[in-house]
C-alpha cells in the first residue's frame, strides 16, 4: 500500500471494504455451518452478524464513492458528510442487531433446546480461527483509519473487533456442552454478552457520527491548532479557532494577530506559514482548507 493512497480517506475505505467482504464471507460460512451442526443460537447469530458486516462494508463502498465526489455549486464543501451519515447508519444497525440477537436467544431458551456436543471440539477450533481472522481485519481497518482519518474505517474496524470478541464468547457454550450441563443457559448468556458489546459499540459510533454531523467542536484539535500556530514566527495571538470534520477531513477557521508594522505581503506570508504548519500537524491529506483572518496587534485587542 502506498503512502499516498492510504492517506486518502476515500481510497482507504475502498481498500478496507474489499478485503472485509472476502474475510466476512468466509467467516459467515464457517460459523453458520458449525452453528447449524451444533444447534448453538449464539454461533448462528454470530454467523449472521459476520454476514451483516458485508452489508456495512458495501455501505462503506457506496459511502466512500459518494463522499469522494468533488465540491460543486450545491455542495461547496464537497460530499464528505455522506461518510458521516453512513457511519451513523452502521452504528444504528449494530444496535438493531443486538436487539434481534437478544430476542432470538430468549425465545429459543424458553422453547427449550440443547447443544449438540459431538462437534464441540471442531466448533471451538472454528470459532478461534475465525475470531483471529476478524481481529486481524479490525487491526487492518484501524491502521487505515489512523493513517487516513476515515470515520468509516474506524466504524468498520470496531464492527470487526466486536465480531472477534463475540466469537470467543461462544466458546464456553461448547465447553459446557462437553461437560454435559448448562449448555442452553451458557448459550443464552453468550448471546446476551454479544448483544451488549454490539449495542455499546453501536452507540459509540452513533454518538461520534452525530457529533460530526452537528459540527461539534473537537477541543483536542482546537488546542493542537492553537499551539502549532503560536509557534510560527510572527504570530502574536491566536483565537476563534474552529475545526470541522467532514468525513475524516478537516476545515479550519481561525484568527491570528501579527505585528502592526508588517506589510500586507509580510502578514500574508505569516498566514501561509501557519496554514502549512497546521496541515503538517494534522496529517497529510487530512486538512482540506485553512481559512485565516489576520489582524494587527493593538493595545485594544
Amino acid at each position: 500500500m502506498s503512502r499516498d493512497s492510504s492517506a486518502n480517506p476515500r481510497e482507504a475505505e475502498v481498500r478496507e471494504a474489499l478485503v472485509a467482504i472476502g474475510v466476512n464471507t468466509a467467516v459467515w460460512l464457517a460459523r453458520l455451518v458449525m452453528g447449524l451442526m451444533t444447534g448453538s443460537m449464539a454461533l448462528i447469530a454470530d454467523a449472521w452478524h459476520a454476514l451483516s458486516d458485508n452489508i456495512t462494508s458495501a455501505a462503506v463502498l457506496i459511502g466512500s464513492k459518494v463522499a469522494s465526489k468533488p465540491p460543486d455549486e450545491s455542495h461547496p464543501y464537497g460530499h464528505g458528510r455522506f461518510a458521516d451519515v453512513v457511519s451513523l447508519v452502521i452504528g444504528l444497525g449494530l444496535v438493531g442487531l443486538a436487539a434481534y440477537i437478544v430476542f432470538e436467544a430468549v425465545t429459543r431458551f424458553v422453547a427449550g433446546y440443547t447443544i449438540v456436543s459431538a462437534y464441540a471440539e471442531v466448533a471451538i477450533a472454528v470459532v478461534t480461527a475465525t475470531s483471529l481472522a476478524k481481529e486481524g481485519l479490525a487491526r487492518y481497518a484501524l491502521r487505515l483509519h489512523n493513517v487516513s482519518g476515515s470515520p468509516l474505517c474506524r466504524a468498520d474496524a470496531w464492527h470487526h473487533r466486536v465480531d472477534a470478541l463475540t466469537g470467543l464468547a461462544v466458546i464456553p457454550v461448547f465447553i459446557a456442552s462437553l461437560l454435559g450441563k448448562w449448555s442452553a443457559l451458557t448459550d443464552l448468556a453468550a448471546s446476551a454478552l454479544i448483544s451488549a458489546l454490539l449495542a455499546k459499540e453501536g452507540f459509540e459510533i452513533v454518538k461520534d457520527a452525530t457529533l460530526d454531523l452537528m459540527d461539534t467542536s473537537r477541543k483536542e484539535l482546537v488546542r493542537l491548532v492553537e499551539r502549532v500556530a503560536l509557534n510560527v514566527d510572527g504570530v502574536e495571538e491566536v483565537h476563534d479557532v474552529r475545526v470541522r470534520s467532514y468525513g475524516g477531513t478537516y476545515y479550519v477557521d481561525m484568527k491570528i494577530h501579527v505585528n502592526p508594522n508588517l506589510s500586507v505581503e509580510e502578514a500574508h506570508r505569516v498566514a501561509e506559514q501557519v496554514e502549512e504548519t497546521i496541515k503538517k500537524a494534522l496529517g497529510p491529506g487530512r486538512v482540506v482548507e485553512v481559512l485565516i483572518h489576520y489582524e494587527p496587534t493593538t493595545p485594544h485587542n
